[in-house]
């Protein structure tokens, strides 16, 4: 079932979802780790017959649940499969689903959840800004942040390693360290931003690509939340592409 999936995800998205060598081994590793640890909820979805359709693992986060690694052998069992998963997790809940696998998307939908949030995605090897911000952050952080699986909890512009660029005018991007999927290969490292306020969002967002390119960033992830069209207009506008969907039953 793991096997199909990340063909499906390659298929949908070559570039975000671009399998790693050795990623069957290192996918059947981690899910062994994930059964046996004490910290993870392994779920097994069975027919009538005992036989295995569909897994998932839920990871416990700050302010919710993730159901991470939601896999249904059949795709014809996906509305069954979240039907079940909407009664038997306790919300709120999230779990992560590609923007073209529109069976599962409507098979959540149609158990009560919403999208709550986007990942958003582009490469950014080589990116110049077109006007310069400074490094740093002006005043404190913003206190709102969409809802994502990253920790599930906003970026710490204090890590080691966080990206912060800020206009003069108190608006700011904070992206997180760099970050290499474990199953993935994008190119190299991926920034995840989950944060961009301000009054020129454009500008701020070009200039964190900029700052994520110069550390060696292959990609940017945008974390946008599904009522922020302005962001999603921004990222249109600058051939970033949709990839995950956020759905949460809150």
């Amino acid at each position: 079932m793991a096997d199909d999936m990340r063909r499906r995800l390659a298929g949908w998205s070559p570039a975000h979802f671009a399998p790693r060598q050795g990623a069957a081994e290192l996918h059947a590793a981690y899910l062994a780790y994930l059964v046996d640890a004490d910290d993870r909820d392994t779920r097994v979805v069975v027919d009538d017959r005992d036989v295995p359709v569909g897994f998932v693992h839920l990871v416990a986060q700050p302010d919710q649940t993730w159901a991470d690694d939601l896999y249904v052998a059949d795709p014809d069992l996906e509305t069954e499969v979240a039907r079940l998963l909407a009664t038997a997790v306790a919300a709120p809940w999230v779990t992560c689903v590609s923007r073209f696998d529109d069976r599962r998307s409507a098979a959540l939908t149609a158990a009560g959840l919403l999208v709550v949030s986007s990942y958003w995605s582009r490469s950014v090897a080589g990116h110049r800004p077109a006007r310069a911000v400074s490094t740093g952050l002006l005043g404190d952080p913003p206190e709102e942040w969409p809802r994502h699986t990253f920790g599930g909890q906003p970026v710490d512009p204090a890590d080691p390693g966080a990206l912060v660029v800020a206009d003069e005018a108190g608006g700011c991007a904070i992206g997180s360290p760099g970050v290499e999927p474990p199953l993935y290969d994008p190119g190299g490292p991926t920034c995840v931003a989950d944060r961009i306020h301000g009054s020129d969002r454009a500008v701020l967002l070009d200039a964190l690509m900029a700052t994520a390119a110069d550390r060696g960033d292959a990609r940017l992830l945008v974390v946008c939340d599904g009522a922020d069209e302005e962001l999603a207009q921004i990222l249109t506008d600058i051939d970033f592409r949709a990839e995950v969907d956020v759905f949460a039953r809150l």
